[in-house]
């Protein structure tokens, strides 16, 4: 471009500096908040893992073991989420007589994330929460004996308000099976 002397002038005028700067502004806001979102879902996916790590766990020691193991879903302290715990049952005389808490058998959650005991048909009480105690029992075969019936915990992040989307882990009494679901929602 030519000056009013006449001769080429390198550079940019602060208009289009501003201009460029505005629009950097804008990109990198938009790429933050994607790489948020994807980053929550990162982490929420790897405490499924976790969970669904922890009851394989207690079904591969009954099978080892040949006694019932216990995953034990403690939902009724005061504070977001839920704690877990693996016991395993003292027997005697082939009559379980009282269940025995295992080494290194605790899963809490990374703060952040709510969990949430799923009823029947992935369904919750008001407050996205059932306070109380619930449990399922892995036998040495593939039956698993819980309360309430399907065994299910929904992971998530956030307060819970409208329509809420996570990881649910759920246990079949039937066979057995752990099954971890992408998407599950809570509305």
């Amino acid at each position: 471009m030519l000056g009013a002397t006449g001769k080429t002038r390198a550079g940019f005028t602060l208009p289009e500096l501003l201009v460029a700067m505005a629009i950097a502004a804008i990109l990198s806001g938009m790429a933050y908040v994607n790489f948020t979102a994807v980053l929550s879902d990162v982490r929420l996916r790897a405490e499924a893992g976790r969970l669904e790590a922890f009851l394989w766990r207690a079904r591969r020691e009954a099978a080892e073991t040949k006694r019932p193991y216990r995953v034990v879903l403690d939902c009724a302290k005061a504070r977001p989420g839920c704690e877990l715990s693996l016991e395993s049952a003292v027997v005697d005389k082939s009559l379980v007589t009282g269940w025995r808490a295992e080494k290194n058998g605790r899963h809490g959650f990374r703060p952040g994330v709510r969990a949430a005991m799923a009823q029947a048909a992935s369904a919750f009480d008001g407050d996205r929460r059932v306070a109380g105690v619930h449990y399922a029992i892995f036998m040495p075969g593939q039956k698993v004996y819980s309360d309430p019936r399907p065994f299910g915990l929904f992971l998530y992040y956030g307060n819970g308000s409208g329509e809420t989307r996570g990881y649910l882990v759920s246990v079949n009494n039937e066979t057995g099976r752990i099954d971890l679901s992408k998407d599950a929602k809570i509305v």
